[in-house]
């Protein structure tokens, strides 16, 4: 019966020492790495829990007696899926060669990982990449209809994830778009001050 990494306790059989070389420089190089939230695991599977709704309070009066309430819990299981790339090298070359062709080999392979993750995140791939954000269901959209004059864009997408208790710590765009940004011309707020004197008289 052949193994897999599914197998059970075949985890203790698996190479780690691959991190310094692809994984890192990966996540580095990936915008949506940079982004996001990362962790590590060594199993199939990773178990994020969710709060979807938070338990109740109220205001009782002295000696009152306080009603309790749950939180209601939900649970996210993730299975990661697998990106990878394999070239060929001989030993005599990986211990001859300067710069070094495994440290060569290895930042060409992450750099395409980072694009083969920014590739599935943002524009959404088949299977068996992971599903990205496109298939999302449930999210808030604005769009933006003019040229970008002024940052108003920036505020009601802040406002909209608010409105459902959630923190904007980042947007990520196109390089076409940051170039847009970039050059136009952005229309900031100003704040007139009024004054008024009064001659005293004699």
């Amino acid at each position: 019966m052949p193994m897999y990494t599914t197998t059970t306790n075949v985890n203790a059989l698996l190479p780690d020492d691959y991190g310094p070389l692809v994984v890192q420089p990966a996540l580095d190089a990936s915008v949506f790495a940079q982004v996001a939230t990362t962790v590590t695991t060594s199993s199939t599977g990773y178990r994020i829990p969710i709060v979807s709704a938070d338990p109740t309070a109220s205001w009782v009066a002295e000696g009152a007696e306080i009603t309790p309430s749950d939180p209601t819990l939900q649970e996210l299981t993730v299975t990661p899926p697998k990106v990878a790339g394999l070239t060929i090298i001989s030993r005599e070359l990986a211990d001859d060669s300067n710069p070094s062709a495994a440290q060569v080999v290895g930042d060409g392979i992450a750099r395409d990982i980072a694009r083969r993750i920014d590739q599935a995140a943002f524009a959404g791939l088949a299977s068996p990449a992971p599903a990205g954000l496109t298939t999302l269901s449930g999210v808030q959209t604005y769009v933006n209809g003019t040229a970008f004059a002024n940052l108003d864009w920036a505020a009601q997408a802040i406002s909209k994830a608010e409105t459902v208790g959630a923190t904007v710590t980042a947007f990520v765009t196109s390089p076409a778009t940051a170039l847009a940004l970039w050059v136009e011309p952005v229309t900031k707020p100003t704040t007139k001050r009024t004054t008024s004197s009064r001659k005293r008289g004699t």
